[in-house]
């Protein structure tokens, strides 16, 4: 009996760690990128580089990108990114046998593997001398030994093959490097720069039967994002679109709804908008959602196959959604054309006011005054920047800063230490 609290210790120091690790684990998982089934196609393309050996890849609007290296062999096959000239520093990944392996290139040798692995929805096939592999991940891991991938720009490439089934360096044969440029689908696209770190993008795409339109709203918040479209400087028939908590700590929710006041909206009886991304960072977050140009509903806004509307755009501090304030509110005009201008930092072809200017969240200004001093969202624009401390994991999907792996291992290891 007197030596029963010892080993009563041991094992539940034994218990604890075992749960560390595998809750480690699990929430490491959960930080990866998400399946990109049904999600629109960025970009999408192959390089053909002789018979039977090609590089194709697809970009996803939920910022992950699909990569297949197709080569003639039963063995192991490569493929790396971030330069044309050795294999130094390349950002590598390769299959032998069964399993996938993501690494970094060191020169004349096999890559060295790297302790935070990537690619997910892997997948290899071996059949009439052909082996083809895929994989999935995000266009920026976030990982420094990760090749950053941006869509519109040239990717340098390298390809290695072999006939056995480990991997193994290839001297001069069954080798050699190639570029590809991820070229955007999108008929029409704009990036509308505001003030104080607020952006409006857009993306334009037709398949040929559906035309849809992503858009992406930045602001310096991580409380309640939203905005609107069919409307300027008031928010009277604005067709809105905002993500927020619907309770105090609950999960978030992107929801498509109709202002038929200055007001809070109502949520329509048909969402029609379709969420593809949420991030946060230090005082700033971002949402992105797809929605059709016209998606029958009468409470949806038509947004017109060419030419100008209107959209307006709010923010608030807290998770649920509430008044903005006057600073936090404003509206913009974008410009649809049959051609693309990416990153429009001088605001060519669209217009817009920053909330100082605008009454896109209150048509009366007159009452702008009250409610901002009965309201804790009507601060100054300077107090979005206080907003560090909240919570950033958003239900839906979001971009970790730390995996959540770091603080349970530190807390499991502080429990340990004390019993």
């Amino acid at each position: 009996v007197k030596n029963s609290k010892p080993i009563v210790q041991s094992n539940m120091k034994v218990c604890l760690l075992v749960f560390s690790i595998i809750a480690s684990f699990q929430f490491t998982l959960a930080a990866e990128v998400v399946s990109p089934e049904g999600v629109i196609v960025r970009s999408e393309g192959i390089k053909e580089i002789a018979t039977n050996l090609n590089i194709a890849w697809k970009v996803y609007e939920n910022d992950t990108i699909m990569i297949e290296l197709k080569a003639p062999t039963l063995g192991w096959v490569g493929v790396g990114f971030g330069t044309t000239t050795s294999m130094t520093d390349a950002d590598f990944y390769y299959v032998e046998g069964s399993s996938f392996v993501d690494a970094k290139g060191v020169d004349n040798a096999k890559p060295v593997t790297d302790p935070n692995q990537h690619g997910t929805n892997f997948s290899v096939t071996r059949e009439s001398g052909i082996t083809t592999m895929k994989f999935t991940r995000s266009l920026d891991t976030g990982d420094s030994d990760d090749y950053v991938f941006v869509p519109g720009q040239e990717v340098p490439a390298l390809w290695a093959y072999g006939d056995d089934s480990a991997q193994e360096y290839q001297e001069t044969t069954n080798r050699g490097f190639t570029t590809f440029t991820l070229t955007e689908k999108a008929f029409s696209s704009g990036i509308n720069k505001i003030a104080s770190g607020r952006i409006v993008g857009f993306r334009a795409y037709n398949d040929g039967t559906t035309k849809q339109m992503v858009f992406e709203f930045t602001a310096p918040t991580v409380g309640w994002l939203g905005i609107g479209f069919g409307v300027s400087r008031t928010m009277v028939g604005a067709d809105i679109v905002y993500y927020a908590a619907e309770v105090d700590n609950g999960p978030w929710k992107l929801k498509d709804s109709k202002a038929s006041k200055n007001g809070a909206p109502i949520d329509d009886a048909s969402q029609d908008a379709t969420f593809l991304k949420y991030t946060s960072g230090v005082g700033t977050s971002t949402i992105r959602f797809v929605r059709k140009f016209n998606t029958g509903d009468n409470d949806d806004f038509v947004i017109p196959d060419e030419g100008t509307f209107d959209v307006i755009w709010s923010c608030g501090h807290n998770d649920i959604l509430d008044y903005h304030g006057k600073p936090h509110r404003g509206s913009i005009t974008l410009n649809i054309s049959n051609t693309t201008t990416p990153n429009n930092d001088d605001n060519t072809g669209n217009s817009g006011s920053d909330g100082n200017d605008g009454n896109a969240g209150n048509d009366d200004s007159s009452n702008d005054g009250n409610n901002e001093n009965n309201n804790p969202d009507g601060g100054s624009e300077e107090d979005e920047t206080n907003d560090n401390n909240k919570n950033d994991e958003k239900a839906g999907g979001s971009t970790r800063n730390f995996p959540v792996s770091f603080p349970i291992l530190f807390l499991s290891c502080f429990v340990l230490y004390w019993i």
